[in-house]
């Protein structure tokens, strides 16, 4: 028998973290092939629209109302840097915004998520840098380049050995909720 494969979009954090658990329960149960784009929220989005894709895991809401999405988990956001970069470890928002900040690129949810919060303030961050990719954000704060912003589950061992600390944002928690998403037709 020839199945159609499952074709499915994972947003990056997704698919470093729950993505592989993930389709080792699908396999168990179900035969079906499998084929997996690690992509942003917004490009899986916009292939979701365009029928290349037939589901979607994407971190941070879907706004599309020919979507469906539904929660399926969620992650903390923390700000952090080395233990030997020179700023404060508990900072207002307005002080956070004079650090040297390392970002997502726009777009990524992770991003979204702390423009919107920081936009809530009435602050819009101008990062020193920008990155598609966690892991180079996650070398810049552990050599003392500055302060980044990402999910905890992607710094868990860095955080345990010492290598990354928290910086505690007052009056702030930072979440983004994980969804699976399809097209509602």
């Amino acid at each position: 028998d020839f199945a159609s494969p499952l074709r499915i979009g994972s947003s990056i954090t997704i698919a470093n973290v729950f993505l592989p658990d993930i389709l080792h329960a699908f396999s168990a149960s179900f035969a079906t092939p499998v084929s997996v784009g690690v992509d942003t929220a917004r490009h899986n989005t916009e292939r979701l629209l365009a029928n290349e894709i037939d589901a979607a895991l994407i971190e941070g809401a879907v706004t599309d109302s020919r979507l469906v999405a539904r929660p399926f988990s969620s992650f903390t956001i923390a700000a952090v840097c080395a233990p030997s970069y020179p700023g404060p470890r508990s900072v207002s928002p307005t002080a956070l915004m004079r650090e040297t900040l390392l970002l997502r690129e726009k777009g990524s949810s992770v991003r979204e998520l702390f423009d919107s919060a920081m936009m809530l303030h009435g602050l819009v961050a101008k990062p020193a840098w920008t990155s598609v990719d966690s892991q180079a954000l996650v070398a810049a704060a552990k050599s003392g380049l500055g302060v980044s912003i990402l999910p905890e589950v992607l710094i868990e061992r860095e955080l345990a050995a010492g290598e990354l600390k928290r910086v505690h944002i007052r009056g702030m928690q930072l979440k983004n909720i994980n969804y699976t998403v399809y097209h509602k037709d």
